[in-house]
């Protein structure tokens, strides 16, 4: 971890096609959903997934076993999420989320913690 604590993110990965380990869209799709969402001044929220372990597991099990992982996340993720919530692979241990809303979510914030849980475990 650099100075001062505070952990490094990756480049985000700005390719609109999926063609990354999880499967998803890239970081380039999220910024053009997003700037459709602006446009329209439709309501939403982005949640930022950073997935700390990634690096771990790669040091220990090797590429192969990091893809793995982050498949399974993108898997978890996008079966717990509502059908029309898009997750984007951002870099190789970040996943980003949009969550297009015309109505408050409390709802999903709350799932969203027991989320947060269940990947940290």
């Amino acid at each position: 971890m650099p100075a001062g604590g505070i952990p490094q993110l990756k480049e985000a990965n700005r390719s609109t096609t999926n063609d990354n380990a999880a499967g998803l869209r890239g970081g380039g799709a999220a910024v053009e959903h997003l700037r459709a969402i602006l446009e329209n001044c439709s309501l939403g929220y982005i949640v930022f997934f950073r997935l700390g372990c990634m690096d771990v597991i790669g040091e220990r099990f090797g590429t192969e076993a990091t893809q793995d992982s982050l498949m399974a996340v993108a898997a978890f993720l996008t079966h717990s999420l509502r059908s029309d919530d898009m997750i984007y692979f951002w870099s190789d241990t970040s996943l980003l989320a949009i969550l297009e809303s015309t109505a408050p979510r409390r709802r999903s914030m709350r799932q969203f913690s027991a989320l947060l849980i269940a990947i940290a475990i």
